[in-house]
């Protein structure tokens, strides 16, 4: 054997052994880091399949840059597999410099109705109570992936147990002691005036039209707070929306809809049963306020950058002041500052 041939040798085998190294440091690598899935917009439902929209919030703790393929992944609920992740055929890729975290974006599940009955049959009881962390909780994504090119890995991903789930509220800071409502149970018309139904607009409608939605509901149902106005107003326009912010924050409890239906509770419905989301409370004191005669504005909101509206909530002008009436949060007149907002005056 010459001595090219042996130089030749030896620089195979010094890059094998380089190489070697470089695979091994990437499968450390890939140990150390982590991933989040999250609902990061709102689900759409079909005739044949709920779409949902995630993303991955992907976590480098290392000192190297590290460039992560998605290969593919399937949801499990409760051990059983629903759905394939709708993948690209390259992957879905995403740089992330060192100690530091990166999005992921890109992603779905789409689960067909057949197993989506299934899993509701499954979770029945915690759906019915809309105890959503528990069903949450129960959830994962099996994934391959792959680190640098090099080091492939495979294993479960857990939702963030605080991802939204992209229905129209933003979420109260915690339960409340709620009072009874037998003070004001003259000023509200009797139980048997509800209709047996509900006004419901499922969640994968635009929120535009949702809040269009509620402008109907509240224009046809001001005779449910007809009374309880009156008993609300005060000497000044700021006492009053001040009263009306405390009456819901006091009486109706803070309780999230449903992850595929957003459910607008006409106000009667609201006040018996004593809990409602955000669009519930904008509805309840917007029909308030149409029977006190003062004008007023449902404004939705984005927060932190989001692709999509996350809240509702009453805007009163007074002047050139705008007084937010929002019960969702722990203060009278206080703003949650948005990314992005739209008005819509009623």
């Amino acid at each position: 054997m010459n001595s090219k041939a042996i130089i030749l040798i030896g620089a195979i085998g010094a890059l094998a052994v380089i190489l070697l190294r470089k695979v091994r440091g990437y499968a450390d690598m890939a140990q150390q880091i982590s991933f989040v899935p999250k609902v990061y917009d709102k689900p759409k439902i079909s005739l044949s399949k709920l779409t949902i929209p995630i993303c991955i919030d992907i976590t480098n703790p290392t000192a190297e840059k590290a460039t992560v393929t998605v290969l593919q992944g399937s949801a499990i609920i409760a051990g059983r597999e629903v759905a394939k992740v709708d993948v690209p055929e390259e992957g879905a890729t995403v740089v992330i410099s060192p100690n530091s975290t990166s999005r992921l974006k890109g992603l779905s599940i789409a689960i067909p109705i057949n197993n989506l009955l299934t899993t509701i049959l499954d979770n029945l009881n915690d759906l019915m109570s809309k105890d959503f962390t528990k069903v949450i909780a129960n959830t994962s994504l099996q994934f391959a992936v792959t680190v640098n090119g090099l080091a492939t890995i495979s294993g479960n991903m857990r939702f963030d147990k605080q991802t939204s789930l992209g229905s129209l509220g933003l979420t109260a800071s915690s339960k409340r002691s709620i009072r009874p409502l037998s003070d004001y149970a003259a000023l509200i018309p009797p139980r048997t005036e509800l209709r047996r139904e509900d006004a419901i607009r499922m969640s994968s409608a635009a929120p535009e039209q949702t809040v269009l939605f509620m402008h109907k509901v509240i224009r046809e149902t001001t005779s449910d707070t007809a009374r309880l106005a009156q008993s609300l107003r005060a000497s000044s326009l700021r006492e009053t929306l001040q009263n009306i912010w405390n009456f819901v924050y006091q009486h109706i409890q803070y309780v999230p809809d449903s992850a595929v239906m957003e459910q607008v509770r006409r106000p009667l419905r609201t006040l018996y049963d004593q809990k409602g989301d955000c669009d519930c409370y904008a509805t309840l004191i917007g029909s308030i306020l149409t029977n006190l005669g003062i004008t007023f504005s449902l404004r939705i909101a984005k927060y932190n950058g989001r692709s999509y509206f996350q809240h509702v909530y009453v805007v009163v002008r007074d002047g050139d002041k705008e007084l937010v009436v929002d019960p969702v949060v722990d203060k009278c007149f206080y703003e949650k500052k948005p990314s992005e907002k739209k008005d819509f005056p009623c």
